[in-house]
């Protein structure tokens, strides 16, 4: 087996849900569902993750966290509306498909932020 292919990570359940949804939800309307399912469920994932890894730390990292958290979180709402009003301005359904992605990837990628951090911690 090639080093690539055995560096590839385990799908997650989330992405396989989502998968599965998209496989027969071929129209415009099921995908963005399909995806914006996979954005709940993977904002419950980064709710579950942020609780985990709170509840671990000493006094100092509580608070960075928290400061960064409240951060990344104005960093999101910010990343949300600029991605609508950008989308807003193109024709064609397959925009409100990409922009449901787009949505999800962000979500997903701070949830496995924090995941990684709990996964440092179980190295202890």
């Amino acid at each position: 087996m090639a080093p690539a292919a055995r560096a590839q990570p385990k799908p997650y359940p989330i992405d396989l849900a989502v998968s599965d949804c998209l496989e027969v939800n071929s129209s415009t309307a099921g995908m963005v569902q399909c995806l914006q399912k996979g954005y709940e469920k993977w904002d419950e994932e980064l709710n579950k993750q942020y609780k985990k890894l709170f509840s671990r730390l000493n006094k100092e990292q509580k608070a960075a966290l928290q400061a960064t958290q409240r951060e990344w979180m104005k960093f999101r709402d910010l990343e949300l509306a600029y991605l609508t009003e950008l989308y807003a301005t193109q024709e064609g359904t397959l925009y409100r498909i990409s922009l449901a992605s787009e949505q999800l990837e962000l979500i997903k990628k701070r949830a496995l932020v924090l995941e990684k951090h709990n996964e440092l911690l179980d190295m202890k």
